[in-house]
């Protein structure tokens, strides 16, 4: 279709109204069925924040120039809304079949959550979309990798997005209602472009094109568009009399103030007269063809006596009395239990607890722990009294190892100890009759410790703070005075980098690779000092007395709910669910279970850090189903069959044989869909009821949220969102692209939504 062609079509029924002319754009009319596919060059140019079906990634696309709109030097932003718009309408036209990449604007009517944003990003393309960046609700815009996915896993409102994609999903995110306009930007115009305000796409008036002039009756009506006259568009009230007609006319004919009430009566009769007037004379023209309203698509239900799992019992195992005091895994299936008077590791295979190594010993204490899990340090109390034991717990072998602290502490006590996994060194601070020593050592791959060396000491309080290279860094307190020193390992030599003369608090993260400075405990005033060793650089915080929390993570950290990554001296806003499960580590070393300890018992549930959750980003926002009952009755009905199959239920459910169950499945799924299900379940026509779960996860139906992003009457599509649990104090979803698809006059799913 050309230029021409396109306003014709778009602007023949609706008269210039802008109102309208936005709501058609938005109905796809010029939208292709099945967009072609896309393909994105990778370099290293420009980091970009790239939306995919249901998670947020890092990648890297090309520095590409959008094309210029208006073919001269003009921007986005010199040009009025009515241009905007104008302009926008003819590049969808221009590139609705084009898989060329662009630089794309998009405005959306109103303010949607990082939730709703995505899934209009998404609706329409099976391939990534980069997001360069995010123009939020209160008229920031936020650019880079980072700060972008930061967004989207916020709870903030986005007003517009600066994408990349083909210009053949322009027009189909048009067709969005979601979408107010879909634009194409140049590089030169990231600085000045804002959103398009929505009252000013309702209110300005779009020109016509050169070739489609407006005609102004004489008598000062309303302008309407010259526009080719076919059969069916002809009627008495679009057929107004010439100039000679008009003269000629009976005075007693209705004026065309007359015309024009009796139009927007929704009539074509004349206006009554006092006095009689001549019948006129109106041409016969063709009736219009009755269009049959569209049949309401029907609910489906089930073969009386079936009745489907929408919901299940999550796994629950408890242990008998232990004395637990903590409790989680280091593994998949390696469980750690802590009480008052030992260590222990038991294994874990999904019905009971099988003790695999423990050891006696007095007010264990952890001081390390794998960032992956696994393997993790851990000082007791001695028969001296004195904490001089040392543990290495081995997951990986289930063998607990007694490090022989105690030939190096002698008679003093460990005050402070940390690991570094790098240079596999281990720094102790010992206290002796007055004494502060340092000592280091290596980590054996026989888990001994070897060359153990004194390279520090001194009658001050001293507190390890962190590691990197050669170099321990070390907070050594006088009365108020604590100055932090740069210990090299390899020769002993020291220097001070920083003093402080408020006592600040100082401690460390369990790796052992920054070290945290808060104001002291009667302080009034102060921010908390991430000591960042690589840099030799102390990073001020906002915070003043929060808890910030790295678990064991090495460069990421959470407080007040966020979360965030250290790196170069710098701090950034973080958030994928790989941080996070470093920071809870407690709940996430296992991708199978979660256990903790209450009064005593141990119990085990299912981790929220499955292989499912972890692959890629999650949405922490608030998240409003959009699905009309038709589209929840089949989702819910897919889900229950789902869970029949994956827990295997279906002879509980009333589904005694194969053929019962091919007989279910096609109420909710599409045939295609079940096709799919009949090879991934080995689902066979005959027999006796035989199948498996085809690596299928359960769903709570409860649990869902259904957001429709198109609808065309024939198909649809969607993200359904699945609660994956509670990440740092916040609920998250994961979500599934979904389709539908009409059979029978009845939505069924098309997509396999237990993968």
């Amino acid at each position: 279709m050309n230029k021409n062609d396109f306003y014709k079509q778009l602007m023949s029924e609706y008269a210039f109204d802008a109102e309208k002319i936005r709501n058609n754009a938005k109905k796809g009319r010029f939208a292709k069925q099945k967009i072609s596919p896309i393909a994105i060059g990778l370099t290293a140019a420009v980091a970009a924040v790239t939306v995919t079906v249901g998670t947020v990634a890092v990648s890297m696309i090309d520095d590409r120039h959008g094309v210029d709109l208006v073919g001269g030097n003009s921007t986005l932003s010199a040009l009025s809304p009515a241009e905007r718009i104008q302009h926008a309408i003819e590049q969808q036209s221009e590139f609705q079949n084009s898989d060329e990449l662009q630089s794309v604007f998009v405005t959306f009517t109103q303010p949607l959550s990082p939730a709703a944003a995505r899934s209009v990003l998404t609706a329409y393309t099976d391939e990534n979309i980069p997001v360069k960046a995010v123009y939020l609700a209160n008229g920031s815009r936020i650019t880079g990798s980072n700060e972008v996915a930061a967004v989207f896993a916020s709870e903030k409102q986005i007003s517009g997005v600066y994408i990349e994609c083909a210009g053949s999903v322009m027009s189909q995110l048009q067709s969005d209602n979601a979408v107010a306009l879909v634009e194409i930007m140049t590089e030169n115009e990231f600085d000045t472009i804002v959103p398009i305000a929505p009252e000013d796409v309702e209110t300005v008036d779009i020109p016509l094109l050169d070739d489609e002039p407006v005609v102004v009756p004489e008598n000062g009506g309303t302008s309407t568009p010259s526009v080719p006259e076919t059969e069916e568009s002809k009627s008495p009230v679009d057929i107004a009399p010439t100039t000679e007609e008009a003269a000629s006319a009976d005075t007693d004919e209705p004026t065309a103030e007359t015309i024009d009430q009796t139009n927007e009566a929704e009539t074509f009769a004349p206006a009554e007269t006092t006095e009689p007037t001549e019948e006129v004379v109106v041409p016969e023209t063709e009736e219009a063809p009755v269009v049959a309203e569209p049949v309401k698509p029907v609910i489906q239900q089930l073969p009386d006596g079936v009745t489907l799992p929408l919901t299940y019992d999550a796994f629950m195992f408890e242990s008998k009395h232990m004395d637990a005091e903590l409790a989680y895994f280091i593994t998949d299936n390696m469980l750690f239990i802590r009480t008052e008077n030992g260590i222990a590791l038991y294994e874990f295979n999904g019905s009971e607890m099988v003790l695999v190594d423990s050891v006696e010993c007095s007010e264990p204490k952890t001081h390390w722990v794998a960032e992956n899990g696994g393997r993790m340090l851990i000082t007791s109390v001695g028969q001296n009294g004195n904490r001089n034991q040392l543990w290495l717990v081995d997951g990986y072998n289930g063998v607990i190892h007694d490090l022989a602290a105690e030939d190096i502490v002698m008679d003093g006590a460990i005050t402070s100890i940390g690991y570094n996994a790098d240079s596999k060194t281990v720094m102790l601070v010992i206290k002796e009759y007055g004494t502060y020593y340092v000592y280091s050592a290596e980590m054996q791959s026989n888990n001994t410790l070897e060359n153990i060396s004194n390279v520090f000491e001194t009658t001050a309080k001293t507190t390890l703070l962190s590691f990197n290279g050669s170099n321990v860094y070390l907070a050594v307190s006088d009365g108020d005075m604590t100055q932090i020193h740069a210990v090299d390992i390899s020769t002993c030599d020291s220097r001070i980098i920083k003093n402080y003369e408020s006592k600040p608090v100082i401690s460390k993260n369990l790796a052992f690779t920054y070290g945290i400075i808060q104001p002291s405990a009667n302080a009034l005033t102060g921010t908390v000092e991430i000591f960042d060793p690589a840099t030799e650089t102390f990073i001020k915080t906002e915070y003043f007395d929060e808890n910030i929390s790295f678990g064991a993570s090495r460069n990421n950290f959470s407080v007040n709910g966020s979360f965030y990554t250290v790196a170069g001296g710098t701090i950034s806003a973080s958030g994928g669910i790989n941080a996070i499960a470093q920071i809870d580590y407690k709940k996430s070393l296992s991708g199978i279970y979660s256990a903790y300890a209450d009064g005593g018992y141990v119990y085990i549930t299912e981790s929220v850090y499955s292989d499912t959750n972890t692959a890629g980003m999650l949405d922490f926002g608030h998240i409003t189903s959009s699905g009309d009952a038709e589209f929840i009755h089949a989702v819910n009905g897919a889900i229950g069959m789902n869970n029949a199959l994956v827990l295997g239920l279906c002879g509980d459910c009333g589904i005694y044989s194969q053929a019962k169950l091919l007989e279910c499945l096609p109420v909710y799924y599409s045939e295609n869909a079940v096709s799919q299900l009949k090879k991934l379940c080995k689902i066979s026509e005959y027999g006796t009821l035989d199948y498996t779960d085809g690596g299928l996860t359960a769903i709570d139906a409860s649990e869902t949220k259904l957001v429709i992003s198109s609808n065309n009457g024939k198909t649809a599509s969607g993200v359904l969102y699945i609660k994956a649990g509670v990440f740092g104090g916040k609920t998250a979803y994961r979500s599934v692209s979904i389709s539908f698809v009409l059979e029978n006059n009845s939505w069924r799913v098309d997509t396999i939504i237990g993968k």
